[in-house]
Parts: C-alpha cells; sequence; structure tokens
C-alpha cells in the first residue's frame, strides 16, 4: 500500500505501484493497432518505427498484469502482442522493422530484434499466448549464430544477411534479452552459454578496466572469418579500430556512456548463468571494479548522450543482480533517478532533451528490479 510521506521526499509508493500507475496513463497513447507511438533514437536522432517503444511497453503491461491481474492491462498486452506479431512490424517474416534511416539497415542490427524477443517471450507466458513464443523463437533463430567467435550476424528485414553486429553492447543486449527465451528452449540456451565462454576473448577492456565499445574477437579467428566470406570483412575495420583506439582517447567518452549498458546486460545473464566462469575472469572482474570506482561520475548527466539515458537505474540493477549493494542502496540509486525525470500526476517519466515517446518507454527498466519501497520526488 502507498502512504504519504511527511518528509521532503514525497509521497512513498511499491515500484509495482509506480509501474501500474505509469502504465495506467501509457494506455491513452496506446494506438487502435496495439502499437505505441514511435520516438527518435536519442544519440543519433534517428526516426524510429513504433517496434521499440511498442516492445518495452509490453513488458511493462505483462509485469503490470502479473500482480494486478487486471483485465484492461491484459487487453493492452494482448493488443501490443497483436501489433507485434503483425506485418507492419515483421513484414517479411524475418527481422523485425526497427527503424528508417537512409543508408543504414531497417532491422537496426542484432539490436532491433532484442526488445521485442523478450516482450513477446515474457507475455508468452504471462498471457498464455503459443504464438507470441513461437515468434520470438523465429526471430531469435532467423539470425545467424556462429559459434567458434561466439556472435551473431544481422538480418535484414527482407531476409539479408549482412555480416556480424560489431558493437559490443549489441550482442550482450540481444543476449541479455533472450534469456527468457532460454527457460523455453535448450537450444537457445546453449547458444547463451556459448556467447559467454567466448565473451572473455571477445570483450575487451581499457587498463581501468572501462569496456571497449566494439566486439574485438582473436585476430586469427577474425581473418579465417573475412578470407572465408568477404561480407565479414567488415570484422577487419574492428581490428584496425581497436589499434586506433588503443593510442587515442577519442572513443572513451561514449565508452563510458555504455559501461552501465553493458554491464546491465551482463548482470542479467548472470541471473539466469551464475555458475558460468565468465563471472571468475579478470575482464568481467575489472569491469565490475570500474563501476563502482567511478560510480558517481557515471551517472552524471554528461554520459546518457550514449548508453542508457537511466544509468542509475541501470547500476541499481547491476548491483542487485550481482549481490553488490542492498535495497537501501538500489533504493537511493533509483530516487536520484526519478527526480526532474518522473510526472507526478501521470506517473510517466519525462526529459527535456530526449523524445517523450522514448522516455515514457523506458520504464520497463524498472521490470529489473525487486518491488521495493520508493520516494516520489514533490
Amino acid at each position: 500500500m502507498s502512504n504519504s510521506s511527511s518528509n521532503h521526499k514525497g509521497e512513498i509508493i511499491t515500484l509495482h505501484e509506480l509501474l501500474e500507475r505509469s502504465a495506467n496513463s501509457a494506455l491513452e497513447f496506446q494506438r487502435e493497432d496495439g502499437s505505441f507511438p514511435p520516438g527518435r533514437n536519442y544519440t543519433y536522432n534517428e526516426t524510429k518505427t513504433p517496434v521499440g517503444t511498442t516492445a518495452h511497453w509490453l513488458t511493462t503491461l505483462s509485469a503490470v498484469c502479473e500482480y494486478t491481474n487486471n483485465s484492461k492491462y491484459e487487453q493492452a498486452a494482448n493488443n501490443a502482442v497483436d501489433y507485434l506479431l503483425s506485418k507492419e512490424a515483421r513484414p517479411h517474416n524475418n527481422s523485425f522493422h526497427s527503424r528508417n534511416v537512409s543508408g543504414k539497415d531497417k532491422c537496426n542490427g542484432v539490436i532491433g530484434q532484442s526488445g521485442p524477443i523478450r516482450a513477446l517471450t515474457h507475455a508468452a507466458t504471462v498471457l498464455n499466448r503459443q504464438d507470441a513464443l513461437e515468434t520470438a523463437e523465429e526471430a531469435f533463430f532467423e539470425l545467424p549464430f556462429h559459434a567458434d567467435l561466439g556472435l551473431w550476424e544481422c538480418v535484414e528485414i527482407d531476409g539479408s544477411k549482412l555480416s556480424f553486429d560489431r558493437t559490443l553492447n549489441h550482442q550482450i543486449i540481444f543476449a541479455a534479452r533472450s534469456t527468457g527465451l532460454s527457460s523455453q528452449n535448450s537450444t537457445v540456451e546453449r547458444r547463451l552459454r556459448i556467447f559467454l565462454d567466448k565473451l572473455e576473448s571477445t570483450m575487451r577492456t581499457h587498463s581501468d578496466g572501462l569496456i571497449r565499445h566494439y566486439i574485438r574477437p582473436p585476430l586469427s579467428s577474425t581473418v579465417s572469418k573475412a578470407s572465408t566470406n568477404t561480407k565479414h570483412i567488415t570484422l577487419l575495420r574492428n581490428e584496425i579500430a581497436y589499434q586506433y583506439y588503443v593510442i587515442t582517447s577519442g572513443l572513451q567518452k561514449k565508452e563510458r556512456g555504455y559501461h552501465t549498458l553493458n554491464l546491465r546486460g551482463l548482470a542479467l545473464l548472470y541471473n539466469q548463468f551464475p555458475d558460468h566462469d565468465f563471472w571468475k575472469s579478470d575482464v568481467f572482474t575489472n569491469a565490475i571494479n570500474f563501476l563502482q570506482h567511478e560510480e558517481t561520475k557515471l551517472i552524471g548527466k554528461e554520459n546518457t548522450k550514449h548508453g542508457t539515458v537511466l544509468p542509475g537505474v541501470a547500476i541499481a540493477i547491476i548491483y542487485d543482480k550481482f549481490g553488490k549493494a542492498d535495497h537501501i542502496k538500489i533504493r537511493s540509486l533509483v530516487e536520484k533517478e526519478l527526480e526532474g525525470r518522473i510526472n507526478t500526476e501521470s506517473y510517466l517519466l519525462q526529459s527535456d532533451d530526449i523524445s517523450q515517446e522514448d522516455m515514457m518507454a523506458q520504464i520497463s527498466q524498472f521490470t529489473y528490479l525487486p518491488n521495493i519501497e520508493l520516494a516520489i520526488p514533490k
């Protein structure tokens, strides 16, 4: 139950209550076809389709359905599933249509597929929608997986193979958002374990533990892939970029922004595979140490241009999953993030510099957290 706080922080509600109130306000924005209005990529100001925001809201609506059993959220969630299963969202029954940007793919690499896979997998269980689970599995297996590298290729919406997604956080987030599917499908589980098996050699860090932006498989593997198929020559670009950025600092501001995003994805993988040896590796230990040492700086607004727009929430998720902080610390991180970000009438997230459609949908990040009490700022 919520109650009013007598101190300056305002009302005390549970995280579940926050999600429900936000979801209730969001119903006003759901369209007749079940979709939610698209936003724009806040980092590159790119035009999106409704797929991403609808997947985020479906995740939130499914969670709210679980602990309210309210038919209006169930209906809204079912409508969102119907949209993600529609021809508009997946026009050729291959990859989801995630963006419309001149000169770039429409699938948005592998990360454009991760949100719908996560949302449909969860909704399938909550709503008893076998068609949602089947579509999530189809979308997952649409992307070729190379076990020798532990990496996925991108696939365009028409089914064209586009070689590997070279961005590390895309690969990690795709794996992380597929963890729910791994509980349903043993082949998915095997691929995610292989991904973690290889991650120690594809994920690189600076000497201080800051995670580098691009994947970097062993050079011999990169050359082998490029020599057997010319489309994979793009992997060599990562090797060249790596050598360049070793001697410059031009990418480190972006990498600082993505550090929490990478670790949030790894936290979700840890939650599913806590027994994996990767968590004992130096590369992971150094990355966690960097986060703890630089925590305050990483929450700074200057880091939200890249990575997640809610770095404090991401750090709370990381600390919770890895057992690095108690609920008092986690609550503090979330409450600080809500200051200036929460509309206390609608309980929707808001921002001056990020599209409102995108910002509101980010409430789905809170579904990763336990049902803690929160003081909502006045």
